[in-house]
């Protein structure tokens, strides 16, 4: 690699679950960009799982939105967030799950951000709590497809 192209590389910032980072990144080995380890040094964050950075560890990251989000919920974290937001509610957790999900929704508004969700069904369970979403599937199994004979081929299934 060409040391020209590699300044010219976006920085990325992977947060969250790190294998399904790992299958983000090797699907995208055709794009060019650089992943970092520190999250200040990023162009564009990519969080899967959970809400993105912590609101009470990073608040200069959600109150001042200079760097692009992307967040992709997977499962258990759309659980959390609805628990934390109905059945667990707390004035703790109405306020800081509140804030939070303003704060999604605004940085979506001004354009600093896009929610993705794993299944279809994650993206209506988001809706539930005022958080739109995109479908985009991420899958942990290989693409190789196992031949059954006659031309046959079987896909295994994927689940989390």
């Amino acid at each position: 690699m060409q040391l020209g192209k590699l300044v010219n590389m976006i920085k990325i910032y992977f947060g969250g679950d790190k294998s399904f980072a790992d299958l983000i990144i090797n699907a995208a080995d055709e794009f060019d960009f650089q992943r970092v380890d520190i999250l200040t040094e990023a162009e564009i964050v990519y969080w899967i799982y959970g809400g993105g950075p912590k609101l009470i560890k990073h608040p200069w990251f959600w109150f001042f939105p200079r760097k692009p989000l992307i967040l992709h919920w997977i499962g258990t974290d759309v659980l959390t967030w609805q628990r934390k937001l109905g059945i667990n509610k707390s004035l703790r957790n109405i306020v800081y799950f509140g804030l939070w999900r303003s704060l999604i929704a605004w940085r979506v508004k001004i354009g600093k951000m896009h929610n993705f969700a794993c299944a279809d069904w994650l993206c209506e369970e988001l809706e539930e709590i005022q958080i739109k979403a995109s479908y985009l599937p991420i899958t942990s199994i290989s693409q190789q497809v196992v031949e059954l004979g006659e031309g046959r081929i079987k896909k295994c299934y994927d689940f989390v």
